[in-house]
């Protein structure tokens, strides 16, 4: 798996500022705007790396992305629009709820693939206090490929070894913008 941190760049002016992605120095992904974008990371340098950027993300006025509970379940609604099939949820402190009968049955919706309901479920939840830690499944590129996803909390996510980072993730601009991308 490779694992990309994901960020997104808010332009000073109407006029297009172009990231160069070249002095990073590491490996990028891009949505179907460059103003979306993941940066390779290796989880054991993740805080070295990130402060080694920190003045150029700054000065490029660049937000580092996170993922909320409301954010998973907006993805997981619009999940067949962005050609996802989701295949499994963790939640912080999963260890403590392994036994719990709402993380039974979720799961158990997970196999039946039942978005509707795994949401009813997943609002519970979070209503409950759960927090959704990670979301897990596969998605068709913009080659038609089927790759596996991983998505977390922290605004990572992980992505089978196959990754060709000239092509466009659009998955990207959903998890950064939300269902905006659909307006």
């Amino acid at each position: 798996m490779q694992i990309y941190k994901l960020f997104s760049q808010n332009p000073t002016s109407t006029k297009k500022k172009i990231l160069k992605f070249s002095n990073l120095s590491t490996g990028v992904i891009t949505g179907s705007s460059e103003k979306f974008f993941g940066l390779r990371i290796e989880p054991e340098q993740y805080r070295e790396f990130l402060n080694g950027i920190n003045k150029h993300l700054l000065k490029n006025r660049i937000n580092q992305h996170i993922m909320t509970d409301y954010k998973f379940m907006e993805f997981i609604r619009q999940s067949s629009r962005l050609n996802f099939n989701l295949s499994d949820i963790t939640f912080y402190d999963q260890e403590r709820y392994e036994n719990d009968e709402l993380i039974k049955e979720i799961k158990a919706e997970l196999w039946k693939s039942d978005n509707e309901l795994i949401l009813d479920l997943l609002e519970e939840a979070v209503s409950n206090g759960y927090r959704v830690f990670s979301i897990t499944g596969d998605f068709k590129n913009n080659l038609d490929q089927l790759k596996m996803i991983k998505i977390y909390a922290n605004g990572t996510i992980s992505i089978e070894n196959s990754v060709q980072e000239e092509e466009e993730y659009p998955i990207i601009d959903f998890l950064i913008n939300g269902p905006e991308v659909f307006s």
